[in-house]
């Protein structure tokens, strides 16, 4: 209970900052770091060698997109912390979360009407760890059998 909270706030924390500032700030995904290691520490949440795994793979995912300048490093290690949250369904997220930034980007195109405008991918990231996190919604990883 106090997990889903805490990540629900650090993950409107997320969005806000997102939308105003258009950045990510690192205090949010050392929250997420920190808290996931200390419930793995206290016996809760994945266990380590999973934890550590999703955080690869979450980081590695949008490292190609971040060092060809289409994404930015909050998103890199946003993603990186949640991994540590959700493990290998951080792929689950990260799907969900370009499901949604689809949405996003074109309510920004249909605004804006101009190419080239910078649409945040925290939010969409954001929403989908929550959506996911409550109601462990799964696109890919549990139907080809890789996670319960």
């Amino acid at each position: 209970m106090i997990s889903t909270v805490y990540l629900i706030l650090v993950m409107l924390w997320v969005i806000v900052t997102d939308f105003k500032r258009g950045m990510i700030y690192d205090a949010a995904g050392l929250g997420l770091v920190v808290y996931a290691y200390a419930a793995n520490m206290l016996g809760y949440g994945i266990d380590a060698k999973s934890a550590v795994i999703g955080m690869v793979v979450g980081a590695s995912i949008v490292m190609p997109f971040f060092l060809m300048g289409h994404m930015g490093g909050g998103d890199v290690k946003l993603l990186g912390a949640l991994g540590l949250w959700f493990g290998l369904r951080i792929i689950d997220v990260f799907l969900f979360a370009c499901i949604l930034g689809l949405f996003v980007g074109a309510f920004y195109w249909l605004k804006e009407r101009r190419r080239g405008i910078e649409v945040p991918f925290g939010p969409a990231i954001a929403v989908s760890a929550v959506v996911h996190w409550v109601t462990s919604f799964s696109l890919v990883m549990c139907y080809w059998g890789i996670v319960p």
